[in-house]
């Protein structure tokens, strides 16, 4: 028996397949793509983008003495003068 040639699927069956299995991951790709543009553009602000660009005009200075003193940054709750007001009904 002669090979047949296989019969091709109309349009409307092809177009509906791709419609189903890869229009969404298409659009969800190109939705988060989106979404990471707007939040670089307009959500962070501008310090956080420009401190993680390198730099090579900074210059760092370092004082001659050999004694440098470090004063700890403590996190104790007694420097809180005003503490923010309970909401009560």
């Amino acid at each position: 028996m002669a090979k047949l040639r296989p019969i091709s699927a109309p349009f409307e069956r092809r177009w509906r397949e791709f419609r189903i299995q890869y229009l969404p991951v298409l659009a969800f790709g190109i939705a988060v793509c989106g979404a990471a543009f707007f939040w670089r553009e307009f959500a962070l602000p501008r310090q956080a983008i420009d401190s993680a660009l390198p730099s090579s005009s900074v210059q760092i200075e370092v004082p001659h003495s050999s004694m440098a003193t470090f004063s700890p940054v403590s996190l104790n709750s007694a420097s809180i003068t005003n503490p923010p007001p309970v909401l009560s009904d």
